[in-house]
């Protein structure tokens, strides 16, 4: 398998063949990904030209929807200590219970992962879904 290649600017610190903002943002030459990407002021990216993101407080990412076509949306609940509880998936103009692809459901005990479930899958322990 071929190894990737990088040459890096040694007065900048930053990899060549990316575009970057004043703040030092990658805004273009993600593989697979086309356009410029957008951060807030917070320098947390918002778009990156297939999804676009959005974000609460402790920084933590709410939303996501996709900007192509057969678009979808995700929506993350969190725990007291900062952990993913639920995650819902959508279909874009659908309610979320009527989302083609289950909601993925997590349980978290004294700050560990015990319980998974998702996307059709039996609820059971962490890591036999």
């Amino acid at each position: 398998m071929p190894q990737p290649s990088f040459t890096v600017d040694a007065a900048t610190n930053r990899l060549g063949g990316f575009g970057y903002d004043a703040n030092g943002n990658v805004i273009s030459g993600l593989a697979g990904l086309t356009g410029t990407y957008t951060y807030d002021v917070e320098n947390r990216m918002v778009n990156n030209g297939v999804e676009t993101y959005g974000y609460g407080a402790g920084n933590r990412r709410l939303w996501k929807k996709s900007t192509v076509s057969g678009s979808w949306a995700e929506v993350y609940l969190y725990g007291l200590g900062g952990e993913v509880l639920e995650v819902f998936r959508g279909m874009m103009g659908l309610p979320l219970e009527q989302a083609t692809v289950s909601p993925t459901q997590q349980a978290w005990f004294g700050g560990r992962l015990i319980e998974e479930k998702g996307d059709g899958d039996e609820c059971g322990p962490a890591g036999d879904v």
